[in-house]
């Protein structure tokens, strides 16, 4: 299995700041890319006098790579550990995945792989499931039974039986659970036990609940759950395979794969957890506001979060960039997303704009540009909330005039 990060550069040359991968790797990636099934940003291939390398777009999550499973990490923090936790952190926070992986994500640890989480996950899914029962359902079935059951079906008796008196066909309601969400579970099941970890609690899921089940014939991948209680086991059994279209996001964002698109999961879970402490101290939010243009009908401004309280008005954007008290003057924040807030604040009438940052360590929350109008302040997540601006009156410290 391959541990890549958002960001990173792969070639199949030795070059700085480029992980090196084999050939075969490379041309798997260049089939992968031409084939449709991942995002057209998942890899964005660079030309450098060596040859072409692939940058790794803005997704974590899972993609088959061949016969490979890749694992896609936040380039945040300073190991792998951090950014899973990272990761789980914004998935918590977030509403932008289905409830279940939401609640398992609360119980994963950092040091597990995304691989790992997920197969986990499914096989206790699969195993609460069979001890409450496979849903089944009765199908009329016309067959040679030995034993006279039902209604004789004499037109399949005279053409199969060949006038033989000691068989005979009839037709009867037998109880089945042959159902396409069986099918695709017991594929799932099949893809776990490669596994060895989960290896002998697949095999006795397979050869128990399962045992009677056809897995061969198509299945709707997005079929519904029979009820509340496969909902769970079938979410992840659609991320295991991969020949599945799996939706792991609700909405304008939902992708043909286990991935994630990073700048969209941030920004709903910068605002949803900044907009609680807000809300907490009696002010009120609002999503992705249109209320406002540029120019009169023209340019609608779009903020990701705008909270009020009586004649105060803070609007919060939230960029999923690497910025730190460190990188000098500007602490790195890239001048058009100023362009941008001064244009929110001159139009909502704020005094204080807010942008939010990932940052896997706690960095100074207090960090703040100002004119004599407007305060930029930046804040990080995971932060205090304490330190948010929650008054345009308030006296400003730690500001850049």
């Amino acid at each position: 299995m391959y541990e890549w990060k958002e960001g990173e550069r792969l070639g199949r040359f030795a070059q700085d700041g480029v992980t090196r991968i084999s050939e075969r790797t490379y041309r798997a990636i260049e089939a992968l890319a031409m084939s449709g099934c991942v995002p057209r940003d998942l890899f964005i291939f660079e030309r450098r006098r060596t040859g072409f390398v692939v940058r790794i777009g803005p997704y974590a999550g899972l993609f088959r790579l061949g016969e490979t499973v890749v694992e896609l990490l936040p380039n945040i923090g300073s190991t792998r550990e951090e950014s899973r936790a990272y990761l789980w952190d914004m998935v918590n926070g977030a509403d932008v995945v289905p409830r279940v992986l939401r609640e398992d994500a609360a119980q994963a640890t950092s040091h597990e792989s995304l691989a790992t989480f997920v197969i986990d996950a499914f096989v206790r899914a699969t195993e609460r499931l069979a001890r409450c029962g496979l849903v089944g359902t009765y199908e009329r079935t016309s067959r040679n039974r030995g034993v006279i059951r039902g209604a004789i079906d004499w037109q399949a008796t005279l053409a199969k039986t060949c006038g033989r008196r000691d068989q005979f066909f009839t037709k009867a309601d037998d109880w089945t659970n042959e159902r396409a969400a069986h099918r695709l579970l017991k594929r799932a099941l099949l893809v776990a036990r490669r596994h060895e970890a989960y290896r002998n609690r697949a095999d006795r899921l397979l050869v128990g609940t399962f045992r009677s089940i056809d897995e061969t014939g198509r299945i709707d991948p997005l079929l519904a759950p029979p009820n509340e209680t496969y909902e769970r086991a079938l979410h992840y059994a659609r991320l295991l395979l991969s020949d599945t279209d799996t939706r792991f996001i609700r909405g304008r964002d939902a992708l043909p794969s286990a991935l994630i698109r990073l700048p969209h999961l941030f920004e709903r879970y910068a605002c949803r957890t900044v907009a609680k402490a807000y809300e907490a101290n009696g002010w009120t939010a609002s999503f992705q506001e249109s209320t406002h243009s540029l120019v009169d009908g023209h340019f609608t401004l779009r903020p990701d979060l705008v909270v009020r309280k009586g004649g105060d008005v803070i609007v919060c954007d939230a960029k999923w960039k690497k910025v730190s008290a460190s990188r000098g003057r500007s602490y790195g924040v890239d001048r058009n997303d100023m362009y941008q807030l001064h244009a929110y604040a001159e139009r909502y009438g704020a005094r204080d704009v807010v942008l939010l940052y990932p940052s896997a360590q706690r960095e100074a929350n207090k960090l703040a540009f100002a004119n004599e109008r407007v305060t930029f302040h930046l804040h990080f997540l995971p932060g205090g909330m304490d330190e948010m601006p929650l008054s345009s009156f308030e006296r400003r410290k730690n500001v850049k005039r």
